[in-house]
């Protein structure tokens, strides 16, 4: 398990919240790729060799150093749940996510367009928030998870 699932299940004692797979994409993505809708066009997708993203409305898979990276997030502080009963205080700092004040996570905040970011942390964890929603898909430890940013 990664530090960000540790912190999200407290400890491994909550069963984060799930996702259900998506087929709408199974053609247009490697074949054993597993894949989460996140937006109307934006899925997240597992593949063989690491976790990506596809643009429907462009019809393409991408790896995350596709996109430009971001200071946006920097000063934002907010709550974030991930598992039932458990909401994190999580402030996004110049290249790190700080769940309770206390865990540190090194990470890569990059922009897909005006309302999704995408987070990756040095343990390769992914966060996608779409930010117009206040709304997370994540795949950490190998799960594909949802949440909420607490608003």
């Amino acid at each position: 398990m990664t530090r960000l699932f540790n912190a999200i299940t407290a400890g491994g004692q909550k069963r984060p919240y799930g996702l259900t797979l998506s087929l709408e994409i199974e053609d247009m993505v490697p074949h054993g790729s597993e894949a989460v809708k996140c937006t109307d066009s934006l899925y997240l997708v597992r593949t063989g060799d690491g976790v990506k993203l596809f643009d429907s409305a462009a019809g393409k898979l991408s790896d995350f150093l596709e996109y430009p990276e971001t200071n946006r997030a920097d000063g934002f502080v907010t709550e974030l749940s991930l598992a039932p009963g458990v909401i994190l205080k999580a402030e996004f700092a110049s290249g790190q996510l700080i769940l309770e004040e206390e865990e540190k996570l090194p990470i890569t905040v990059r922009e897909v367009g005006e309302k999704v970011l995408l987070i990756k942390t040095e343990e390769s964890d992914v966060i996608l928030i779409d930010v117009s929603r206040f709304l997370l898909y994540a795949s950490v430890s190998g799960e594909f998870i949802c949440g909420y940013v607490e608003v």
